[in-house]
C-alpha cells in the first residue's frame, strides 16, 4: 500500500498513527469520566497525557502474543507506559 498511497495516508494507517488515536481516545474518556464524578487522579491523567506517543511497538507484539488479543496488548503497554492510570485503562 505504501507506494499507492500519498504520505498522510500511509501516515493515517500506520500502526504508530492507529495506537495513539487508541491512546487519546481512552485519555478522553478518563477526562470525560472525571467530569461526571469518577474517581481518577491527576497524577493519572498527566501519565496518560506524558505518555500519548510513547509506543513500544516491539513490546506490543510481545504482550499480543502473550495475551492473543491485540486490543489488550495496547492496555497494558499503556498501563506500563501510565502506572498510576494502570487501574482505569
Amino acid at each position: 500500500m505504501e507506494r499507492y498511497a500519498s504520505a498522510e495516508m500511509n501516515r493515517l494507517f500506520s500502526p504508530a498513527y492507529k495506537f495513539g488515536t487508541w491512546r487519546r481516545l481512552w485519555l478522553a474518556l478518563a477526562e470525560a469520566q472525571r467530569e461526571l464524578g469518577v474517581e481518577i487522579s491527576d497524577e493519572a491523567l498527566a501519565q496518560m497525557r506524558a505518555r500519548l506517543d510513547d509506543l513500544d511497538l516491539e513490546r506490543a507484539a510481545e504482550l499480543e502474543r502473550r495475551l492473543r488479543h491485540d486490543v489488550m496488548a495496547h492496555v497494558h503497554l499503556f498501563g506500563e507506559a501510565a502506572p498510576a492510570a494502570k487501574g482505569i485503562i
